[in-house]
């Protein structure tokens, strides 16, 4: 039996943070013996794992260079004793930690700016990558930002696309009731976004790119899952927009799958990002997407087949792919058959195998 530990920093909801639930979930338990531990405070999503039966530890770390959290660390590594200590959004402090305490280090890396990382930070950081036993990316944008930048050599790197649960999305609903749900009756064509509504995520683009569609049809809709700090200024600009009746904020939702099944066109107009589980979940639920060409996007999604690839600074180029979707159902049909057979590829179990089979090696040892 390996004795895995699973390092995140915040105990709040995001993807990496859901990712690694569900690896965790996905391990052969026969094999390994996999624990999570929250650098940071108590929250949401410590409290998520643990009902989900994962083994779960909280450091209290007042922030990333908080000395005697650091310390606390330590002290839970030398207690517990694992054989791969696998960090998930590594900083330097814990790192260090990591590398000097136990057996074998894994840095997964999820970060969408890595390329961003300057000055001393950068430095250390570089100083311990090459000291971990292995570095796993999330996509080849940001193997490739390892190599050219922070100079780890390539056979240090192994990509490994994150893995989601197939069946959760491919399961019917009956997208009249939800719509009713939000009063939505209907509709010509619902547009949707899912995540943490802060400025990265371009909601503001979102929202002007669909302004002339929704006064043009007053039937077509956008609804945006999630929640963030920029919630009442996006609630804001619909209203200044006019279009604030057809724009629906649900706030943080746990029921994702049931959701997704309400949209035709799902969008996301992100200015950084990695390798975004949303658009996979979108593909596996038959959605064509329209997305920014950043990061590991255009590793998920093949433009023109399974949807759009667009600019970042292009906002007409928004509005014009989400006017074409909206008014071409054959396409929307086709896109979404191409999306289903595409989100195949990034089935939760070939990760979990995959990532089962970096343990053994690293520990070179058969469970």
């Amino acid at each position: 039996m390996i004795k895995i530990l699973q390092v995140l920093y915040l105990a709040q909801f995001g993807g990496g943070e859901v990712n690694t639930k569900v690896l965790i979930e996905h391990i052969d338990k026969k094999k390994f013996d996999v624990s999570a531990c929250f650098l940071h405070q108590e929250g949401p999503m410590a409290d998520i794992y643990r009902k989900s039966g994962i083994k779960t530890t909280v450091i209290g770390m007042k922030h990333g260079m908080d000395i005697f959290g650091a310390l606390r660390f330590r002290q839970f590594l030398k207690k517990e004793q694992f054989d791969i200590v696998h960090i998930q959004l590594p900083n330097v402090i814990t790192l260090a930690v990591a590398i000097l305490t136990s057996p074998h280090v894994i840095c997964h890396m999820r970060w969408g700016n890595a390329d961003k990382r300057k000055g001393l930070k950068k430095i250390f950081l570089k100083y311990f990558f090459k000291r971990a036993d292995l570095m796993i990316t999330v996509c080849d944008h940001i193997k490739n930002i390892l190599i050219s930048i922070y100079g780890i050599p390539p056979v240090q790197i192994q990509t490994v696309y994150n893995g989601i649960e197939l069946a959760k999305y491919s399961q019917k609903c009956d997208k009249t009731q939800i719509a009713a749900e939000f009063g939505i009756k209907n509709p010509s064509c619902i547009i949707g976004f899912m995540g943490r509504l802060i400025p990265l995520k371009g909601c503001h683009k979102l929202l002007r790119a669909v302004q002339d569609v929704i006064l043009s049809d007053k039937n077509c809709y956008l609804v945006i899952i999630g929640d963030g700090t920029e919630r009442d200024a996006l609630e804001k600009l619909a209203k200044d927009l006019r279009i604030d009746n057809n724009v629906l904020f649900t706030g943080a939702r746990d029921d994702i799958p049931r959701l997704l099944k309400l949209f035709d066109i799902f969008v996301l107009p992100s200015e950084v990002e990695a390798f975004p589980r949303v658009v996979e979940e979108a593909l596996a639920s038959g959605i064509p997407v329209i997305a920014t060409n950043v990061g590991g996007v255009s590793e998920i999604l093949r433009d023109g087949v399974d949807g759009f690839l667009i600019k970042t600074d292009i906002e007409n180029q928004l509005k014009e792919k989400i006017s074409y979707l909206k008014n071409n159902e054959s396409i929307r049909a086709t896109m979404a058959k191409s999306a289903i057979e595409r989100s195949k590829e990034f089935d939760i179990n070939k990760n979990a195998r995959q990532i089962e089979q970096i343990y053994i090696q690293i520990t070179k040892t058969t469970p």
